[in-house]
């Protein structure tokens, strides 16, 4: 994980303007909450405007319980159907899945090391997108996020939303966006 955050936030570093917005669902949640971090940390004029978005997604300590990527192959693969991560078309196709498995394993180790990074909370605009479907996350585990800021975080529920709410209801995220986005009048 600290990899990745030190590969995005060092590509970000030159680009990232004031009033920026940070996204990340499941394990692009955990990474965009690192690489908030080490924005604000570098660059102090982005920080005070930068607003974060995490959707879908455990606290990075929760994650190191996990072990998924101890699974066997079709215990993973069955965990990656049972929340919408695959499409369901893909469940006769045991070649095809055995191919991804190792970059799928590769995936959840770097998310179990996230459980290693030390914190501090954050002091920005943070909105949480939680599916009220979504089996992999807990309202419980999304409340949680709030010992990682310093600010309130608001919870946003997705209707009937699973844990790739994104996939299938896009307008409700992006309306979702846009009200985080838009300043109150």
């Amino acid at each position: 994980m600290q990899q990745l955050v030190e590969l995005y936030t060092s590509k970000l570093l030159d680009v990232i303007q004031p009033g920026s917005l940070l996204f990340g669902h499941s394990l692009g949640g955990i990474t965009a909450y690192f690489v908030a971090q080490r924005l604000c940390q570098e660059r102090p004029d982005v920080a005070k405007t930068l607003r974060l978005v995490l959707s879908a997604c455990n606290t990075p300590d929760e994650c190191g319980m996990q072990n998924y990527d101890r699974m066997s192959d079709g215990n993973l693969i069955d965990h990656l159907f049972s929340y919408e991560a695959l499409p369901q078309e893909l469940i006769h196709e045991k070649e095809l899945l055995n191919y991804f498995l190792p970059v799928i394993r590769a995936d959840f180790r770097m998310l179990e090391s996230a459980a290693t990074l030390e914190y501090e909370p954050l002091s920005l605009p943070v909105l949480y997108l939680w599916g009220e479907r979504d089996r992999t996350v807990t309202l419980q585990s999304a409340l949680r996020w709030g010992r990682y800021f310093n600010t309130p975080m608001k919870l946003q529920t997705i209707k009937e939303g699973a844990h790739m709410f994104m996939m299938h209801q896009p307008s409700t995220v992006a309306h979702c966006l846009t009200s985080f986005m838009t300043p109150d009048k």
